[in-house]
């Protein structure tokens, strides 16, 4: 029964000590960017401008094929902006993730709820969800580039439903 009880002794202060070493590390590089791209979803889910400008590089681009190519920063943020007040429930959830070095790859789905009854004929769920993959690449603690692809057929939806909400306001 001593061993036991010594034995278990041993066990939780290997546990605290292990943990509380690892908890001293820094972090890896691939990990901070993880972390900076996800504190960029959360930033735009919240419409927090000024926190989702401070992960951006000002020369930051993005490139999404078959629409306009390259986006620079300012036409980035002008449309997430736009994007918000059309649609102020729209969300990301990021359903997985992977990193190495300076880049990170998200597979993200994203989600917008209205109840409206123009909203409901096109989407009698009332929900729209859509999906987009995301490869993003940092320097120096901001994202600099972003190649992304989104579901073309189910984007066309949902902003001609935008368009319609537009011309009836």
């Amino acid at each position: 029964m001593k061993f036991a009880f010594a034995l278990v002794i041993l066990i939780v202060v290997f546990v605290v000590v292990v943990s509380t070493y690892a908890k001293s590390l820094p972090l890896a590089v691939k990990d901070k960017n993880m972390d900076i791209v996800r504190l960029s979803f959360t930033a735009f889910n919240e419409a927090d401008w000024p926190a989702f400008s401070d992960l951006h590089s000002p020369t930051y681009v993005q490139h999404v094929p078959g629409l306009m190519d390259p986006i620079s920063w300012g036409e980035y943020i002008l449309t997430c902006t736009v994007a918000h007040k059309r649609f102020p429930g729209l969300k990301y959830r990021i359903d997985d993730s992977f990193a190495y070095s300076d880049r990170v790859a998200v597979l993200t789905t994203w989600e917008y709820r209205n109840d409206s009854d123009q909203f409901i004929q096109q989407f009698p769920d009332g929900v729209v969800l859509g999906s987009k993959v995301g490869i993003f690449q940092l320097r120096d603690g901001k994202i600099i580039e972003e190649w992304c692809g989104c579901d073309p057929i189910i984007m066309q939806r949902f902003i001609s439903v935008g368009d319609t909400f537009a011309s009836m306001r």
